[in-house]
């Protein structure tokens, strides 16, 4: 996408596997990855003179559990869509009309989430999850999750 619009990328390394409040996986996991991931970025767009740093979050966001939200208001990140009210699906249509290529992408929530709250996360067991959605993806599906629980995967996929 940056290449097709002439965006400069610049990808920036973090370890959130390192924090033991990630790797824990607590109810709390996706603030303190925020926190991490955050604070990594303002770093490198300070360091570039790139002012504000935004997220995508949106509307649809506040209907679900997300602490990583707080992280992003302490940490003073915008949230244009969510500023604007945009919800998911008003962002769909905007990219359609757009003719932008996402506008139909399936969702793409963070692996971690896979993991029932107190399993312990690891780079292993994400890369398992990982290849199970890519096996899925290339056989076309296009809407699942792969949950983790322990020696058994649950494949959640939609009837149709």
């Amino acid at each position: 996408m940056a290449r097709r619009f002439g965006v400069r990328q610049q990808l920036v390394t973090t370890t959130e596997l390192t924090l033991e409040s990630f790797a824990a996986n607590g109810p709390q996991r996706c603030y303190h990855c925020k926190q991490h991931l955050f604070n990594r970025l303002l770093a490198v767009t300070q360091q570039a003179g790139i002012q504000p740093l935004c997220d995508g979050s949106n509307q649809d966001d506040l209907q679900d559990y997300r602490p990583g939200l707080k992280a992003l208001r302490e940490l003073g990140i915008r949230s244009p869509l969510l500023e604007t009210g945009f919800t998911k699906a008003d962002i769909r249509e905007l990219s359609r009309q757009l003719s932008l290529p996402t506008w139909d992408a399936p969702t793409c929530a963070c692996l971690a989430s896979r993991f029932p709250y107190g399993t312990r996360i690891t780079s292993v067991r994400l890369a398992q999850i990982e290849t199970c959605e890519d096996w899925l993806r290339q056989h076309r599906f296009s809407c699942f999750r792969v949950r983790y629980h322990g020696a058994l995967a649950r494949i959640e996929i939609p009837p149709r």
